[in-house]
């Protein structure tokens, strides 16, 4: 068990990544705003160069209407971030919705996923 621990901590420290801090990022559902398809569900996804990379973490919001007025199915935000920006995804170790000003917020047309 100690051996692969080891391991772990190894792969940890070679994986190479850009910490952000409090970083302001265009956010929203990486398949229903972004239509980025690649997976099923809905999921943070941010804006970044031109592109878009899913965020993961434990500070992602759980208790989020994605589907409600100013969810992440229904309009892009701003939120700000902290961890690390990886090549194919953002890792957050926090993630802070901007409030949105609620005449700009949309209920969500039908969709399926």
């Amino acid at each position: 068990m100690a051996g692969w621990l080891a391991i772990g901590l190894v792969l940890l420290g070679c994986s190479s990544g850009t910490p952000l801090d409090h970083e302001e990022m265009t956010v929203a559902c990486g398949m229903c705003v972004f239509k980025l398809g690649a997976t099923t569900g809905c999921y943070w996804a941010a804006e970044v160069d031109g592109g878009h990379l899913p965020v993961t973490g434990p500070g992602i919001p759980m208790d989020h209407d994605a589907h409600g007025p100013g969810g992440m199915c229904t309009m892009t935000r701003t939120a700000k971030i902290t961890g690390t920006r990886y090549d194919d995804k953002i890792w957050a170790d926090s993630f802070e919705l901007v409030p949105v000003d609620p005449t700009g917020m949309a209920v969500a047309p039908e969709h399926r996923h």
